[in-house]
């Protein structure tokens, strides 16, 4: 009998623990759909970066006060285009591009803040989540408004030079830009980018982690340019295709004065330590005037004086169409012009 009981007992702690874990998931989802938009884009006119047509993706409020909404650059566009925005169970309106990043595949919109305001979501900016980690994707998959889909987190790349999250969670055409959630806590912890598939079975999904999003809304509210640095020099890639911070070249010795097996270490003062090339841009995003570069350079450290210049602010640039071509600036970082 007694036995019996303490398995009994067992039973119903881990049927309440489940319970338990079940009713946060669902919280979690449910304040997801408060602070998750709509958004549809048009582009009439298309940079080579976009495509000609209208598209709809994801994003989400990040600060209430200000009207921001965070998503994928990909989903509004690098090229001149009309953005609107709905909240579930509202109408579309008209949505500003503030900010469109040349470097990550992020955007800002600025919404009209009225009386009636969303919670924003609770985004984590000091860390990034480990391999094994359950989240959540919310967005609108394939269609389907204000979806939830769960997973782990399954691993890390930097294959594109910048640094992604790779997820079992499923990222579909209209998740872009929605948020990716650590049902530990609640908190956003990635931008759904991309998924990658040979066939139904075989798909990689990605998100954008919120480390660099966060330094650009930081810089953003303080009034400085979060552009990223142009990086007139080459790094190495290792055996396993990841990108190094061993200097291949420098295309611009004067403002980049580095020599070919270099090795960079640390960024700014207070020196700021990097591992990835992802990590030394976030570090140098809204960077003017000499910036000190600590090396590793012939069995010691030394430190060098960049003078890094930031890239052209995207929604600044324009084209002209001539007899049905567009003629615009491209940028190419392996050029002193």
């Amino acid at each position: 009998m007694w036995k019996r009981s303490l398995l009994t007992f067992a039973l119903l702690a881990f049927s309440n623990g489940q319970a338990s874990s079940a009713d946060r998931t669902q919280a979690i989802f449910q304040d997801a759909r408060d602070y998750t938009v709509r958004i549809r884009t048009q582009i009439l006119t298309p940079f080579l970066e976009d495509e000609r047509g209208s598209f709809e993706g994801a994003g989400f409020l990040v600060d209430a006060e200000r009207g921001w909404v965070v998503t994928n650059a990909h989903v509004v566009g690098q090229s001149p285009s009309s953005v609107q925005v709905a909240f579930a169970d509202e109408d579309l309106t008209p949505a500003r591009k503030l900010y469109v990043d040349s470097f990550t595949d992020v955007a800002i919109l600025q919404l009209e803040v009225d009386g009636h305001r969303h919670r924003a979501a609770l985004v984590q900016c000091d860390r990034l989540p480990s391999v094994g980690e359950p989240v959540g994707v919310f967005g609108h998959p394939l269609g389907y408004a204000f979806t939830g889909t769960r997973g782990i987190i399954s691993g890390k790349s930097d294959h594109e030079i910048v640094d992604l999250l790779q997820t079992d969670a499923t990222i579909n055409a209209g998740n872009s830009g929605g948020p990716m959630i650590a049902l530990a806590d609640g908190r956003v912890v990635g931008i759904a980018s991309a998924g990658y598939y040979l066939s139904k079975e075989d798909k990689v999904n990605f998100a954008t982690p919120m480390k660099d999003v966060c330094r650009i809304l930081d810089l953003l509210r303080k009034g400085i340019s979060p552009e990223p640095p142009n990086l007139e020099f080459a790094l190495l890639v290792d055996d396993k295709a990841s990108h190094t911070l061993e200097v291949g070249a420098t295309f611009d010795a004067r403002r980049w004065p580095f020599l070919a097996g270099d090795k960079i270490l640390s960024v700014g003062l207070p020196a700021k330590a990097v591992r990835t090339p992802h990590e030394l841009v976030t570090a140098l995003r809204g960077c003017s005037g000499v910036v000190p570069v600590h090396v590793w350079r012939g069995g010691s450290q030394i430190e060098v004086q960049a003078r890094p210049r930031l890239r052209p602010a995207v929604l600044a640039r324009r084209g002209l169409m001539l007899d049905g071509a567009l003629i615009a600036p491209q940028l190419f970082e392996d050029s002193t012009a």
